[in-house]
């Protein structure tokens, strides 16, 4: 579950605050039960995998975001910035699983839509496509 976010002439995909919250706190109850309910040591070490499993995704979301803006899109992950790309340096763009920017050295640019209704994922698809034609009119 992603939601787009349109501000001014940016858009902004990512999770909505509370989810990741949830999943950490899920992640963590997770690892509280077998203290208490003292069960048999492999529930415990499920216990423990599947609280790493909440963590991380509660992380993966909350941290992650990507940014369509005038200029250009970047997305930030766990660790911070991973890529900012600008419109003059992008000359294609694919639709399918998900939204495939091609750049000019040759190299592509995967954006994450997972998570977005078939409608949304066509609402980004229209706005990186406008901003392209937009660039290639006023360069």
């Amino acid at each position: 579950m992603r939601t787009i976010t349109e501000a001014g002439s940016s858009l902004i995909i990512q999770s909505p605050f509370w989810l990741p919250l949830a999943l950490m706190a899920a992640g963590l109850v997770l690892m509280a039960l077998p203290f208490f309910l003292r069960p048999p040591r492999p529930y415990r070490l499920g216990a423990l995998l599947g609280t790493i499993l909440f963590l991380v995704a509660g992380w993966q979301l909350f941290a992650s975001t990507t940014v369509f803006e005038s200029r250009g899109f970047h997305t930030t992950g766990r660790f911070g910035e991973e890529e900012r790309v600008g419109w003059l340096q992008v000359t294609g763009v694919e639709t399918g699983g998900g939204l495939v920017i091609q750049l000019r050295n040759g190299g592509e640019v995967e954006i994450d839509l997972s998570g977005l209704s078939a409608d949304e994922k066509k609402r980004v698809a229209a706005y990186v496509r406008a901003r392209l034609s937009r660039e290639r009119a006023n360069p």
